[in-house]
């Protein structure tokens, strides 16, 4: 859980104030190529590891809820 609050609060300290930026400019990007290429990537990175971690304890709950023969606890 700890992981998933992690990358949560990087997305929303890091590529909200941009996004926000950007929509201030009237959808104009105006902090260059690089940062913008930046941008886009940190987001497909930050937006797959929160769903990967929700899918995750999504599956762990399964398992424990279907099979609790078979977890460790």
């Amino acid at each position: 859980m700890l992981s998933l609050a992690a990358s949560d609060l990087l997305y929303s300290s890091i590529l909200m104030p941009l996004g926000t930026l950007e929509i201030a400019e009237n959808g104009k990007w105006i902090l260059g190529d690089g940062l913008c290429a930046a941008r886009l990537t940190l987001h497909k990175i930050m937006c797959s590891v929160s769903v990967y971690h929700v899918t995750t304890i999504a599956l762990d709950k399964y398992i424990a809820i279907c099979k609790p023969c078979c977890t460790g606890s």
